[in-house]
């Protein structure tokens, strides 16, 4: 592969050269991968040199990304609040924790939002059995 020259006059000649036809500058913007392709296959190309390039500007976008009309899109689902959700007065916003009913749970798991308490050892000494071991159990071999 031949090294790109660094002009314009020069590259139209080695595409004569080797009878590869090719428009250059490229004018068009649909033209540009193509003729990149072609150039990439003859020529050692690391950027598009700025010298091929003559292309007028992109035409605005129709659409916008960012609306100045707020009326124009609804609020999302996520913010939407009636009047009546919205605390009114001091008097109308309660700071109390809502209230939980006392249930006879056997499940030794806490609830998910409070800490699971550990005992001292001052509670562990209270609730330990001082009945002594029974027959059934076997003495801990210490030996």
């Amino acid at each position: 592969m031949l090294p790109l020259p660094d002009n314009l006059p020069d590259i139209k000649t080695l595409l004569d050269d080797y009878d590869i036809e090719l428009t250059l500058p490229i004018t068009r913007q649909q033209d540009i991968t193509p003729t990149m392709k072609t150039l990439r296959q003859h020529f050692k190309i690391g950027s598009i040199p700025d010298f091929i390039l003559k292309l007028p500007p992109l035409p605005a976008p129709t659409w916008s990304i960012f609306s100045t009309n707020r009326t124009a899109r609804p609020p999302s689902p996520s913010t939407i609040q009636t009047i009546t959700s919205i605390p009114q007065t001091p008097e109308d916003i309660n700071l109390d924790p809502p209230m939980e009913e006392e249930t006879n749970n056997t499940n030794s798991n806490p609830p998910a939002n409070e800490e699971p308490t550990i005992p001292t050892i001052a509670e562990e000494l209270n609730n330990t059995n001082s009945d002594p071991p029974s027959a059934e159990t076997s003495p801990m071999d210490t030996s």
